[in-house]
């Protein structure tokens, strides 16, 4: 009975580990995506680094479905980027100021956004499912068979959307490197 009881917790634990690693995984590729879509090039201190990623990390954990969110956290990212794009002089502020909840005009205003284009997928199912597809084209070149899932998502966005495929380029270039190697580190965490 205890050796079993001993099995529970351990299988337990384990979950708990791997759960985290994805967690943790999620959490750095969405604040990538963030980055490279909302403030590229601008070099940020490690706690302002640390505090954007926390707040990610929030939001993330406030539902019970984490894909579903961090789809969700993408698309919104990307609807501020197109935002910014279409109003020149608009800018934005510190990313961990941009992701405070309290913040209308950072993050959480584009609550409403995401609304509308799911309402308008409602009428037209493929509507920018490219934005869709983007958090999970950079997990994939992220893990470990990046090289395999490169190119498929390059020809997608090729094909698609010229400035998605830009930001795609762009995001992994941000990447190179520092995913595998937070992959790498995830990978260790995980039971044997």
């Amino acid at each position: 009975m205890k050796a079993q009881s001993a099995k529970t917790i351990e299988m337990v634990s384990s979950l708990a580990k791997a759960e985290e690693v994805i967690i943790t995984r999620l959490t750095s590729i969405a604040w990538k995506i963030a980055y490279t879509s909302l403030w590229n090039g601008t070099d940020f201190s490690r706690t302002e680094k640390q505090k954007t990623k926390a707040a990610i990390r929030q939001f993330l954990l406030g539902t019970d479905n984490i894909e579903k969110t961090y789809e969700e956290f993408v698309q919104r990212v990307l609807l501020a980027r197109q935002y910014i794009i279409n109003n020149p002089g608009k800018y934005l502020p510190l990313p961990s100021e941009w992701l405070n909840e309290n913040n209308k005009l950072g993050f959480a205003g584009t609550h409403k956004w995401f609304q509308r284009m799911q309402q308008k997928r409602e009428a037209i199912p493929a509507f920018r499912n490219e934005w869709k597809d983007f958090g999970w084209a950079i997990w994939q070149v992220s893990g470990k068979w990046a090289d395999r899932y490169f190119h498929q998502w390059r020809s997608y966005y090729a094909e698609k959307n010229q400035p998605m495929l830009n930001l795609y380029l762009a995001t992994v270039a941000n990447s190179s490197g520092w995913l595998r190697e937070e992959a790498t580190v995830c990978l260790f965490l995980l039971p044997k």
